[in-house]
């Protein structure tokens, strides 16, 4: 196996390993480097904390022709799956001591993640602003970068015609509030860059998955398996095996312990 992480993550290795390189991307713990395992064990991994420095890692991993890459993330970075192929989506007790908000707030991320893809083609991906698509495909980009400062403005370019709207970048709790609040006088659907551009708190994600109006995402995250973690590092936990029946009654996933089934 290949490994990158942060210099000064080697000391805490229990595995034996081999620096292959140090690359020049830099971490809070010090430049990235790559090695390589000689003898099994346990690893710490610490990498970069942006999507462009991290696509840079992953294009200076593939030239050691690797059957697959795995990218550790945490669930304040979830902007991470983006970039990847595919996801495995951890769910640990440490997020609550509420088991109940748990598995509920875990069901609503996973309906987030598997927002559908927008079934027609319109190019986007490189469009930084807000745009609005009409019933023709046709795009107009406006001069309004951000839901969080100029969220009203928004509103107020919306015509007849507004097929879709376009956010690139996080939408604010206020825009869906507001978009909740006049939903009966909306016609338009939203377009998202990514299903992590929706962090919102447990009461609006059920209700805009209550709307008419629909929310599709340029690309649609691919969530292969659920991990599961019943212990907290703050001392409590849950039964592994009501936690699993849990998750089961409401995923239709591959569920692992990390524990249990390494």
């Amino acid at each position: 196996m290949i490994v990158a992480t942060a210099q000064k993550c080697l000391t805490e290795f229990e595995a034996s390993f081999k620096i292959l390189e140090t690359t020049n991307l830099m971490s809070a713990l010090g430049l990235i480097v790559i090695v390589e395992i000689t003898k099994s064990g346990n690893v710490l991994v610490a990498g970069p904390s942006t999507i462009p420095q991290t696509k840079a890692l992953i294009k200076i991993l593939s030239k050691y022709e690797l059957e697959k890459v795995f990218v550790d993330g945490a669930f304040s970075k979830t902007t991470f799956a983006s970039i990847s192929d595919a996801i495995i989506y951890c769910i640990g007790a440490s997020y609550s001591n509420d088991f109940n908000k748990i598995i509920r707030d875990s069901v609503l991320k996973l309906k987030v993640f598997n927002l559908p893809q927008i079934d027609i083609k319109l190019d986007l991906e490189n469009i930084k602003n807000i745009a609005l698509i009409d019933k023709f495909n046709n795009i107009e980009i406006l001069d309004i970068s951000s839901t969080i400062i100029d969220g009203s403005k928004i509103f107020e370019k919306i015509n007849d015609n507004t097929k879709y709207l376009y956010i690139p970048k996080v939408v604010s709790k206020s825009f869906i509030e507001a978009f909740i609040e006049n939903r009966e006088n909306i016609n338009f659907d939203i377009i998202l860059k990514s299903p992590t551009s929706l962090v919102l708190d447990e009461r609006l994600l059920n209700k805009i998955f209550l709307l008419k109006q629909k929310i599709y995402v340029l690309k649609q995250v691919n969530i292969v398996a659920i991990a599961f973690n019943p212990f907290s590092p703050t001392g409590y936990s849950y039964d592994s095996k009501v936690f699993r029946c849990e998750l089961e009654k409401n995923i239709n996933l591959p569920i692992f312990n990390v524990l249990e089934e390494r």
